[in-house]
């Protein structure tokens, strides 16, 4: 709640309402482990693909591999 108190601070607006989204939990836990996979050196968009389906819980990421790809992507393009 400290982002929202900061944003709200620097923006000098009082709102009526704030909405806060999160990741559905497939995503979050899909993210979590490729954050994992890429930090151990393990990049192979593929090789996590497989592993992400193996795994009851995030099995459904198959339907969505472009989020797979560009959290690589992104994980990527942050400095360590």
């Amino acid at each position: 709640m400290d982002d929202v108190a900061n944003i709200i601070k620097v923006t000098k607006m009082t709102p009526k309402k704030i909405m806060i989204y999160t990741a559905n939990a497939l995503k979050s836990k899909a993210y979590h482990f490729i954050l994992e996979k890429v930090m151990a050196g393990q990049t192979n968009m593929g090789a996590i693909m497989k592993e992400l389906i193996a795994n009851p819980e995030t099995a459904n990421i198959k339907k969505n591999p472009d989020f797979v790809q560009r959290t690589i992507k992104d994980i990527l393009s942050e400095p360590v």
